[in-house]
């Protein structure tokens, strides 16, 4: 039984792509884990599910049995860091609060500067090269985010896993990225390509309009410092997608 994975990097697109999929499939064969949670579960349990979509790593994905189509999509580094921390920000306290979101909160509170150089509560996990860290897994760096290995090592492995897709899109360049995906997953994609997220994101009454920053010296500083390595992988991966 061949299964569809959708690895998520967050903020990256692709959700467009996860709901034209989910019509594919009848409910129970679709796994309800959204998170990087993959890894509670026994390959028995896994077994039981053709389609998975949620913001895992390949250490989870590598636990799913059988034949798989393993898919993601790409941003540029920078736009994907900027796009969270304004996502983030733009909830609405009430929201926050209910929900005990930290990463919202800490946003709320943090001018763009603050937040790249926040160091505490989890937040540079999900901003420090965190596409990188994706693709590699978790064991190849340490219980403070470091990285373990060196630079050619992490980048070499991240490129396999890249090698190792069944199929990718990058999202500058969406609508045609979004066909290719839907077509080389073994679908027919749609006359008029959706943008789900755009759409829900824009009617969500738990979130607010909010004022960007004018991006700084510093500010652009922090931001190449934190996308060292994914920026080579974005590179690779849009070389690779054109070739």
């Amino acid at each position: 039984m061949e299964k569809i994975v959708f690895l998520h990097i967050p903020k990256t697109g692709g959700t467009s792509v996860h709901d034209y999929l989910i019509t594919k499939f009848s409910g129970n064969e679709i796994i309800p884990d959204r998170f990087n949670t993959l890894r509670n579960h026994s390959p028995e349990h896994l077994n039981q599910f053709r389609y998975f979509s949620g913001h895992y790593d390949i250490d989870g994905i590598n636990r799913i049995p059988g034949n798989k189509k393993v898919f993601t999509f790409f941003r540029e580094p920078k736009e994907t860091i900027l796009s969270l921390y304004y996502f983030w920000r733009s909830h609405k306290i009430s929201f926050i609060e209910k929900h005990n979101l930290n990463g919202p909160r800490i946003a709320k509170k943090l001018s763009l500067l603050e937040f790249l150089r926040y160091n505490k509560e989890g937040i540079p996990a999900n901003i420090n090269n965190y596409t990188t860290r994706v693709l590699i897994g978790k064991m190849h760096y340490g219980p403070n985010g470091e990285f373990l290995y060196p630079e050619d090592e992490l980048i070499d492995r991240a490129k396999a896993t890249i090698n190792s897709l069944a199929t990718f899109g990058v999202m500058d360049n969406y609508n045609k990225s979004y066909r290719k995906v839907i077509e080389d997953l073994g679908f027919k994609a749609p006359e008029i390509i959706p943008h789900s997220r755009n759409s829900s994101e824009r009617k969500d009454p738990n979130l607010e309009p909010i004022e960007k920053e004018k991006i700084t010296d510093d500010i652009s500083e922090e931001l190449e410092k934190l996308t060292q390595f994914d920026q080579v992988i974005y590179n690779y991966a849009k070389k690779t997608l054109n070739t």
